[in-house]
């Protein structure tokens, strides 16, 4: 049902990242980075088209409504959709960050 996905939707977004803050000693947390407004706009839209992509399809993984063997396509697409643009973004924030 559409309520229930939507409701694993906000689980992904919500509930996950806080249990991952409660149990990280925080060695492996990513300083808060400054984007330029391209660098942001660009991580708005590539975010946007992974979450949506994700979202719908991990959860068909988890529940077994979508086969394992899909899992390497899965990864593909979400290797296409920009991510290393999205890497690339992040690496020259954080490089500013480092140098400031």
């Amino acid at each position: 049902a559409a309520s229930e996905r939507i409701g694993r939707a906000e689980w992904f977004s919500e509930e996950a990242p806080a249990i991952w803050a409660q149990n990280s000693d925080g060695e492996k947390t990513m300083p808060s980075v400054s984007l330029t407004a391209d660098e942001g706009a660009d991580v708005s839209r590539i975010y946007s088209d992974l979450y949506t992509y994700g979202a719908e399809n991990i959860i068909k993984f988890i529940n077994g409504d979508a086969d394992m063997s899909g899992y390497d396509d899965f990864v593909a697409q979400l290797e296409a959709m920009d991510t290393a643009t999205l890497t690339e973004i992040y690496q020259d924030a954080y490089d500013r960050y480092i140098n400031r």
